[in-house]
């Protein structure tokens, strides 16, 4: 049986990847890189919580 982790957990980073992701970005960087993919991370949630289906393939016009 596959014990699973709390999220908290899977989720770290650890000190190792920190450092070398903060020297190899920078501090500035690396915290927005770390903000943008937590937005996209939680619209996501909320497109699967609310069901919101996938556009239609047919475009839009747009002259009118």
């Amino acid at each position: 049986m596959q014990r699973h982790r709390p999220v908290h957990e899977a989720l770290h980073v650890g000190r190792i990847r920190h450092t070398a992701a903060r020297d190899a970005l920078g501090e500035r960087i690396l915290f927005e890189l770390s903000t943008l993919v937590g937005y996209y991370a939680t619209l996501a949630l909320q497109l699967r919580l609310f069901n919101v289906p996938a556009p239609t393939a047919t475009p839009r016009r747009t002259d009118g």
